[in-house]
């Protein structure tokens, strides 16, 4: 696998920008193959290449034919934001296919997460960059609820209140695209703009908004519905221009979608599927 990589890269060598130091890609390529940090069905791979010790792409492809469809739409997610303003993705230099398998190679952002001071001094600006995205369309709070109702088939209080909770409103939340795993340490940032990494979430949580929450539950290490009423509800209502009702049905969509991705993940995707279809 990673010879047959290494030639795409070298067949490719014009499209990197390292190519302006070296106009033809020689024997010193080299790849480091590590995995990605979360497993889901199918399995992420990827590759660091270097060429003489500086960066040249990173590749992603996956551990089975399978999940060629995921990855895929991971590049595509990522194309969309390219040049998007002050929120941008690596950039995709090219994709393929080996035995198989999909693949596509992103550039290697220069650059470091935000750190934790960064982001809270950022919160306000990244929570209108999320706002600025455009939304088509909208889905009932109480259709949401009643889809999260029948797939949970389990005992947990907090899921039970988090649908009660969302069965009491009768609100439009907007549909829009979601990054899914919107955090910190998914921002590099250089100085000037923000670029967003990790898209391999992207789309799976069709709410505009959805991305804010996640960000703001995470940054200020919230737990429950007390906190998050307490601590983000007014500054997120302030920041997106909604009301406060809508932050709080938001917040019960969003934990209880991590609900079912984390203990339950089989019923997570087909929550995603009906989810669509409304």
């Amino acid at each position: 696998m990673t010879e047959k990589i290494t030639q795409l890269i070298k067949e490719n060598w014009n499209i990197f920008p390292i190519s302006g130091q070296c106009t033809e890609a020689k024997e010193k390529i080299l790849l480091s193959k590590f995995y990605h940090g979360r497993a889901w069905i199918g399995g992420k791979v990827l590759f660091f290449a270097t060429y003489d010790g500086k960066p040249i792409c990173l590749v992603k492809t996956a551990r089975d034919i399978s999940a060629g469809q995921k990855i895929k739409k991971e590049k595509e997610s990522q194309e969309k934001f390219i040049e998007a303003g002050s929120l941008s993705a690596p950039r995709v230099y090219f994709d393929g296919e080996i035995d198989g398998k999909y693949l596509y190679a992103e550039e290697i952002l220069s650059g470091r997460p935000l750190s934790k001071n960064l982001a809270i001094k950022k919160e306000r600006e990244l929570v209108n960059i999320i706002s600025s995205r455009p939304f088509s369309g909208e889905l009932l709070t109480s259709d949401v609820a009643k889809i999260f109702e029948d797939n949970f088939l389990f005992e947990d209080a907090e899921a039970k209140e988090l649908i009660k909770q969302l069965k009491l409103y009768d609100l439009p939340l907007k549909r829009g695209f979601s990054h899914g795993d919107f955090t910190r340490k998914n921002i590099i940032y250089d100085g000037r703009i923000f670029r967003l990494i990790d898209w391999d979430r992207a789309g799976e949580r069709p709410f505009w908004l959805i991305d804010a929450v996640h960000f703001m539950v995470s940054l200020r290490n919230i737990k429950n519905m007390k906190e998050w009423k307490r601590q983000a509800v007014s500054s997120l209502a302030e920041y997106a221009g909604i009301n406060e009702d809508t932050a709080v049905a938001l917040y019960c969509v969003e934990t209880m979608l991590e609900i079912f991705c984390k203990n339950y993940p089989e019923r997570y995707f087909k929550i995603m599927e009906q989810l669509s279809l409304l």
